[in-house]
């Protein structure tokens, strides 16, 4: 399969949740690897201004343009490591509707 992430505001995380982000993303992406042929993720994680136990909540947007059809999610939770999650998973709910 081949794949393409693009990910924006990326230097806004700290190296713990890059790490977690990569992690996960890359369990999507093997999860994923013998449904599509190529697979485009476009991920939009932006700061908000609301903060909680010292983590800032994030608004996280994930699209994904794949040979099999688009799918789009978008989450708003603390943490951007659990808004980039919350929001694969709500893609991988999408995608086995097909």
């Amino acid at each position: 399969m081949q794949s393409k992430i693009k990910f924006r505001d990326v230097e806004k995380l700290s190296e713990q949740e890059k790490n977690e982000i990569n992690a996960r993303l890359a369990n999507f992406e093997e999860k994923n690897k013998g449904f599509f042929s190529e697979m485009h993720l476009n991920i939009d994680c932006k700061p908000g201004k609301e903060k909680l136990r010292g983590k800032k909540a994030y608004r996280c947007r994930i699209n994904a343009v794949t040979d099999k059809g688009r799918f789009h999610a978008e989450e708003s939770t603390i943490g951007a490591e659990n808004s980039v999650i919350r929001a694969l998973k709500k893609i991988e709910r999408q995608i086995l509707r097909i």
